[in-house]
């Protein structure tokens, strides 16, 4: 498992070796998952800070198919 070096430090993550970069969790979550162009995997910019933003970050994870978005990030994050 490798997390983005620009993910921003909390719950929630992407492991950019399961990475497919399909865009949907970047469709969900616009405001705290971004693309990186250049090696194309994405990483969270932002935390969510609200339940609104917690429900669109937990519906990026869900969408995700091939499963690499996880939020254990307080126990497993850099």
């Amino acid at each position: 498992m490798k997390i983005h070096p620009q993910n921003v430090k909390g719950k929630y993550y992407i492991d950019i070796d399961t990475c497919t970069c399909s865009a949907a969790c970047e469709i969900r979550a616009p405001n705290h998952i971004v693309i990186d162009d250049k090696d194309y995997t994405a990483y969270f910019s932002k935390q969510p800070e609200t339940p609104e933003e917690k429900s669109q970050c937990e519906e990026a994870m869900d969408c995700c198919p091939v499963e690499a978005i996880l939020n254990d990030g307080e126990i497993n994050n850099q």
